[in-house]
């Protein structure tokens, strides 16, 4: 070889069969057997193809797993927030019906136990029996949320008095991670 190749090994010159070592001056004296493809008269092995299966499945596994995660963390917290609201104001009315009104008072948003002592939230639930009769069935069941703020909730809830039934929407607050009754009025058909 008279032109400056890289140092590697090359088809030997004076023997056919084997490899010969060219150090990028000179040939040396190291040799290999020739490997058995190209003694065969092939010009390379064949090349394997490349697998694309690994390229989809691995991403639609990928994927797969980052839904669920996403379901896992964010479908309960939607969920939340149509059920909290709902469980509080059962928790709310289910102490007025079972005259359980020092609890009921604990669960009045803030702005409202600040207008309102204990004894006067006592007396106006005191008043309200006097005319319609005491809570005896109670349904809160649907949700909606005020807009753009994400810490208020209307909730539709069905009472039953001894002596009348009618439904009401009673608004509720989100105050440091507990949703409490703050307010209601009477729905109209």
């Amino acid at each position: 070889m008279t032109q400056q190749h890289p140092p590697g090994w090359y088809p030997n010159p004076e023997n056919a069969a084997q490899l010969r070592w060219w150090d990028g001056t000179t040939w040396t004296g190291h040799t290999a057997p020739l490997p058995t493809w190209q003694q065969s008269g092939w010009d390379a092995p064949p090349k394997s193809k490349r697998r694309i299966w690994p390229w989809i499945v691995f991403p639609a596994i990928g994927l797969f797993v980052l839904f669920g995660v996403s379901a896992a963390i964010f479908v309960p917290k939607v969920i939340g927030a149509f059920k909290h609201p709902i469980d509080a104001a059962n928790v709310y009315y289910g102490d007025i019906r079972d005259r359980h009104l020092t609890d009921a008072y604990d669960h009045l948003c803030t702005r409202v136990r600040r207008e309102q002592t204990l004894e006067e939230f006592v007396q106006g639930v005191q008043t309200e029996e006097d005319e319609v009769g005491h809570i005896t069935k109670l349904n809160a069941h649907e949700v909606h949320r005020v807009s753009g703020r994400g810490n208020e909730a209307i909730v539709d809830i069905d009472l039953t008095f001894a002596r009348d039934q009618y439904p009401i929407q009673a608004l509720m607050l989100n105050e440091n991670g507990q949703w409490h009754w703050c307010g209601r009025r009477r729905v109209t058909n």
